[in-house]
């Protein structure tokens, strides 16, 4: 569902995915590792749009809200196939602020999570843009996002076999695990002073930390 009640916008969507998996051959007699597999998401976000004025300069601002529930029962998960479910909440800001040539972009987003500190999911974003004709710009931009851990990196518990028998090897998540972090920053030229064209060229560069193995 996607309705729009100027200004306001609301955005809501669910999916559901089932089956059944498991490897294409297995020894005789180990342990299987066929499985049965059920998740679903729900996620929602309402936002708010305005645009005025403050003497010269013109104002986009964008305010918004989500929430989001993920439930996965499989039993390569603790618990044996019992469901696990998520409650996850966002906010976020967008101010767009234009003075003659110049733009001025902000953001920031902001996730609770269940299992990742608040601290760990704050997302800053910033960009200057100068128009420095019609259809040229320049701009410079940075900002931080984050990956969250999935199901599988947090709640994994399996029991694989191996080729001696009686002996399995014991794969586990980690609830404890740090958000997949990105700090990027760019410079960039924009160009379409022709109808023949556009080019755009960049100058990036992109520090990942916590990487999940």
């Amino acid at each position: 569902m996607d309705v729009g009640f100027d200004p306001v916008h609301l955005r809501v969507f669910t999916n559901h995915l089932s089956g059944d998996a498991g490897p294409w051959l297995e020894y005789v007699g180990e342990r299987s590792l066929r499985t049965r597999l059920q998740s679903s998401i729900v996620d929602s976000e309402l936002e708010f749009l305005r645009e005025f004025k403050t003497g010269p300069i013109a104002h986009h601002l964008n305010l918004g809200a989500s929430y989001r529930f993920k439930t996965i029962a499989w039993d390569y998960l603790r618990g044996d196939g019992e469901p696990i479910d998520e409650h996850h909440f966002a906010a976020f800001l967008q101010e767009d602020a234009r003075l003659g040539k110049f733009g001025l972009v902000g953001s920031l987003r902001m996730d609770r999570h269940p299992l990742v500190p608040i601290t760990q999911t704050l997302s800053p974003r910033g960009a200057l843009i100068f128009r420095a004709f019609p259809r040229t710009s320049l701009r410079l931009s940075g900002g931080t996002s984050f990956r969250s851990p999935t199901f599988l990196e947090s709640y994994l518990e399996l029991e694989q076999p191996t080729a001696a028998d009686g002996y399995y090897v014991m794969t586990e998540g980690d609830e404890q695990l740090l958000p997949e972090r990105i700090l990027s920053g760019e410079l960039g030229l924009r160009d379409e002073s022709s109808r023949f064209h556009t080019a755009d060229v960049a100058v990036f560069v992109n520090q990942v930390t916590n990487l999940i193995d």
